[in-house]
C-alpha cells in the first residue's frame, strides 16, 4: 500500500472477506434450519467463540446479525466493537450493560454490577440456537413472559410458541434451556455444550452446507462478491424528486423491478416486529416498492449507505450517533445505531398485503439516535403512507 507525503505510522487492518452476508438472512429465508443442519453452523459458533474465550476475550455483542458467511457458507463471527479482554495481565472487570436486548443475558438487566464474559456470549448463543432452527427469537428480552415461561415449562412454552413436539428433540431443548439460565452457575459452559448429546449428534458436513446456501439464496453464487457489490451500489441511489405514495415507483428503473421482482411479504405473525427494540406503523393503499423507494430517497440525502435483503422487504444500514463510555466517565467514542426496517404482511388481499406493518428495529446502539431517525424518517418521507385510523404502539 503506498503511503501518503506527510503522513505519519499508518496502521492497516486486514480481516477475512465473508462476501455471503449474514447468517441470519440465511437462516431467515430458509424458514429455520433442520437439527443437522443446524448443528454444522452451531459447531462452527462453538468452535469461534471457544477460542476467543481462550484468549481472554468476552464478544457482548453476539448475534446471528454479527455472523457472516463466508464463500463456502462458513460461519464467521465478526463486530468486536464492544468486545472486552476480562482475563491476563490486561483483563478487566465487566461492568456495563451492553448488547442488543434480545440476546442480552439476566445478569445485564437491572441494577449495574459486575459480571463473567463467557456466561453472557453463552446466552446470546442459546438465543442463536432458537434462531438457526426455528427462525425467530425464543423471548423478547431476558425478564419477559416467554423467557420466564421458557425457563419453567419449557414443553408448554413451545406448544404457546406454536412449535409442535414433532419438530424438534428433547436433546436440542435441553440445550437451549440450559445455555439461556438466568442463574450464571447453573448456565451451561462452553464445556458441557460441547459434551452435550445433542451437539454430539450427528450434522450434515459442510460441502453440504454450501449447497444447502446456495439452493436457499439462488441470487448468490460462488464468486459472485463483485456482483453483490453492484447490486449494494444500485440500491444506494437516491430518488432525484420527491412525488405522492402513488407515484413512488423506484429509486430507479433498475432497482424498482429488482425489488419488485425478488422481494416477498413476510407475515406480521411470523415476525417479532414489536419486541422491544421495535417501533412500527400500519401502511394500506400502497406497495413495499413505495415505501422502500421513499425510505432509500431519505437515506440517500443523509449520505446513509443500506443494503437490501435479497428475497424479502427488509432494508438494513447504520446511523451514526455519539456516545458516552459507560466504564470510563473521563472518555467517550462514537458509536452507531443498527436499524432492519421491515414491511410485513398484516391481512391478504386478492392481488397481494391487502394491509400492511412498516417495521422499524434497533438492532444495536443508541436508542435516542434510533427515535431521532424514525421521527426524522417519518415526518419527511413515510408518514403518508400512515394509516391514521390504525396507528401501531
Amino acid at each position: 500500500m503506498k503511503k501518503e507525503k506527510n503522513m505519519g505510522d499508518a496502521f492497516y487492518i486486514v480481516s477475512e472477506l465473508a462476501p455471503n452476508g449474514e447468517a441470519f438472512d440465511y437462516v431467515e429465508a430458509a424458514g429455520g434450519l433442520t437439527e443437522p443442519k443446524a448443528r454444522q453452523m452451531f459447531s462452527q459458533l462453538v468452535s469461534a467463540m471457544d477460542y476467543i474465550h481462550k484468549k481472554g476475550v468476552a464478544h457482548r455483542d453476539l448475534k446471528l446479525e454479527n455472523c457472516f458467511l463466508d464463500s463456502g457458507a462458513v460461519l464467521k463471527v465478526a463486530d468486536f466493537g464492544l468486545q472486552k479482554v476480562f482475563a491476563g495481565p490486561n483483563g478487566q472487570t465487566l461492568m456495563t450493560q451492553c448488547g442488543t436486548p434480545n440476546y442480552m443475558a439476566p445478569e445485564l438487566k437491572g441494577e449495574k454490577q459486575a459480571y463473567k464474559g463467557p456466561p453472557v456470549d453463552i446466552f446470546a448463543m442459546g438465543v442463536m440456537l432458537f434462531i438457526m432452527v426455528f427462525a425467530k427469537f425464543p423471548f423478547g428480552e431476558a425478564g419477559d413472559a416467554y423467557y420466564e415461561r421458557m425457563q419453567s415449562k419449557p414443553e408448554s412454552y413451545m406448544k404457546a410458541r406454536k412449535i409442535s413436539s414433532s419438530k424438534y428433540t428433547k436433546e436440542l431443548l435441553d440445550l437451549m434451556v440450559g445455555m439461556c439460565r438466568a442463574d450464571v452457575e447453573a448456565r451451561y459452559t462452553m464445556e458441557q455444550i460441547k459434551s452435550h448429546p445433542w451437539f454430539q449428534g450427528t450434522m450434515v458436513t459442510e460441502e453440504d452446507q454450501r449447497k444447502d446456501f446456495y439452493s436457499v439464496m439462488p441470487g448468490k453464487k460462488v464468486n459472485d462478491h463483485k456482483e453483490n457489490e453492484k447490486k449494494k451500489s444500485t440500491y444506494g441511489k437516491s430518488v432525484a424528486v420527491s412525488r405522492g405514495k402513488e407515484d413512488y415507483s423506484g429509486a430507479d428503473t433498475e432497482t424498482c423491478q429488482d425489488w419488485a421482482e425478488t422481494l416477498e411479504y413476510k407475515n406480521f405473525v411470523d415476525v417479532d416486529a414489536t419486541i422491544n427494540g421495535a417501533t412500527g406503523f400500519y401502511v394500506k393503499d400502497c406497495q413495499g416498492v413505495h415505501i422502500f423507494s421513499a425510505l432509500s430517497e431519505y437515506l440517500g440525502q443523509n449520505d446513509i449507505e443500506y443494503t437490501v435483503s435479497s428475497n424479502t422487504w427488509k432494508m438494513s444500514f447504520d446511523a451514526k450517533v455519539a456516545v458516552d463510555d459507560f466504564e470510563d466517565e473521563t472518555t467517550g467514542f462514537c458509536t452507531q445505531a443498527s436499524i432492519v426496517v421491515r414491511v410485513l404482511c398484516v391481512t391478504e388481499g386478492e392481488d397481494g398485503p391487502d394491509e400492511m406493518y412498516l417495521s422499524f428495529q434497533r438492532t444495536r446502539g443508541c436508542g435516542n439516535a434510533f427515535n431521532s431517525f424514525v421521527k426524522g424518517a417519518m415526518e419527511a418521507k413515510l408518514s403518508m403512507f400512515v394509516d391514521a385510523k390504525t396507528p401501531a404502539e
